[in-house]
């Protein structure tokens, strides 16, 4: 239902069905569970509901629902970030032999995210992840090859290769995972590991974005196009992205702050490109906090004010 194989898409059924899986403790469907209340497909989108989902997930075995969990800590959607109560999550998806949990744990310790950083620790787990990512990788487990494609990127428990990387993010891609369709099409955009290839980066930024709600997918979909020639502007597309990257991740409301504010659209309101750019500023986005003291001290859009400006500017 979920992936209309048999028909239409009806991701409504999906989460219905999933949530009775889940009551009978059906680890797997609580997990898919929780990736649907995180991005707000077939119910409303949830953070709290979300947490839930993935935690029985974890408690009944499976450590994706364990990654799932630590995600909702560490990207900070319940309303800050809290890298101490993710920490157990991946402690317990790498005791199960999760090359992921094991890949995220060790940068937790790396970095001293909620932990005290323990570097020795931190290269242990790195190489233990590596060897379990290359064979769930080669069973082809899309998440797995998503972080093994970031172990090969960054050099983290093996040598660091940006083709290895490249093919690894293919794989996981071709595998179901959101996060690798992402990473193939930055590798296309940019030439990382790969020729460059605007048209396969566009293509596949899509592909992130509707198939797999990947909220970076969309904005830089919407940012390639927004930034291309005035031929290529697509204004229900563009409205998509823009609408699409803000409701997954505030963050990225900036996007929707640049089409208002231009009118790529067809709909300027400067009114709403500063509340947007405000909203993506307040959830971490360092371009979104210069371009409101830009339009705060012009007066675009929200009051003129220069002290105002400069408080975002330090920001």
């Amino acid at each position: 239902a979920l992936e209309g194989k048999a028909g239409k898409p009806d991701p409504t059924k999906a989460a219905t069905l999933l949530a009775g899986a889940c009551a009978r403790r059906h680890a797997a469907s609580c997990t898919l569970l929780g990736f649907l209340y995180r991005n707000g497909r077939g119910v409303a989108a949830d953070a709290a509901a979300s947490l839930r989902s993935y935690t029985a997930a974890c408690g009944f075995g499976d450590p994706d629902g364990c990654v799932g969990a630590a995600d909702i800590h560490t990207r900070g959607l319940l309303g800050q970030i809290d890298n101490e109560k993710a920490v157990p999550f991946l402690e317990t998806g790498c005791a199960a032999r999760s090359g992921p949990a094991c890949y995220l744990l060790a940068e937790m310790y790396a970095y001293a995210l909620g932990v005290a950083a323990d570097p020795e620790r931190a290269t242990t787990l790195h190489a233990e992840a590596f060897t379990l990512l290359s064979t769930d990788c080669a069973a082809k487990s899309g998440p797995a090859c998503y972080t093994l494609g970031n172990a090969y990127a960054d050099g983290k428990g093996t040598t660091q290769d940006p083709a290895k990387a490249f093919t690894a993010f293919d794989q996981g891609c071709s595998a179901g995972s959101g996060d690798a369709c992402y990473k193939v099409a930055a590798a296309y955009d940019i030439g990382t590991g790969v020729e460059i290839d605007k048209a396969r980066a566009l293509t596949t930024y899509d592909r992130a974005c509707r198939q797999y709600d990947h909220a970076e997918g969309c904005f830089e979909a919407g940012v390639s196009i927004a930034l291309g020639p005035e031929s290529g502007w697509d204004k229900d597309t563009l409205s998509y992205y823009g609408e699409r990257a803000c409701a997954l991740d505030p963050r990225n409301c900036d996007l929707l702050g640049h089409l208002y504010g231009t009118g790529k659209t067809g709909n300027e309101d400067q009114t709403k490109a500063s509340d947007n750019f405000r909203t993506a500023c307040e959830h971490g986005k360092a371009q979104a906090c210069y371009n409101l003291g830009l339009r705060m001290s012009t007066g675009t859009g929200v009051a003129q004010d220069a002290g105002g400006a400069v408080g975002f500017y330090e920001r």
